[in-house]
């Protein structure tokens, strides 16, 4: 999984690529998770680019927890919260009968919101 970051006009993107065609279709998860807001996601689009994949994920007013934390010690709190909005976006899948399998658990790809703390996760229908 190759990520890149990119800025367009006003809005920051972490884009996921290194996919093959053959090995993504537009199924049930793509569908629901584009036509539906869901709590503890990114919201994302997908881009066929010279027979490649790319995720887009909208990443604005968020930086990742691997970068927020990279330079500090996480405590307990954090850990806590991290596991709780963990709990939290499994119950969200399940309402809309999409499979945990999906959320990508890099902490690289792991965001938050610095203003509210609220922590949000990749899901990436092309890669378990």
């Amino acid at each position: 999984m190759n990520i890149e970051y990119r800025k367009i006009f006003n809005r920051n993107y972490a884009i996921l690529s290194d996919y093959n065609i053959s090995d993504y279709k537009e199924c049930y998860r793509s569908k629901m998770l584009k036509s539906n807001r869901l709590d503890n996601f990114l919201t994302y689009d997908t881009q066929n680019l010279n027979g490649t994949i790319q995720f887009t994920y909208d990443i604005s007013s968020k930086q990742s927890v691997y970068s927020f934390y990279e330079n500090c010690d996480i405590d307990y709190e954090m850990v806590r919260h991290l596991i709780m909005s963990l709990k939290s976006a499994f119950d969200t899948l399940n309402n809309y009968l999409l499979e945990p399998d999906f959320i990508v658990l890099d902490p690289r790809l792991i965001y938050m919101n610095i203003a509210t703390k609220s922590i949000y996760f990749c899901y990436c229908p092309g890669e378990k």
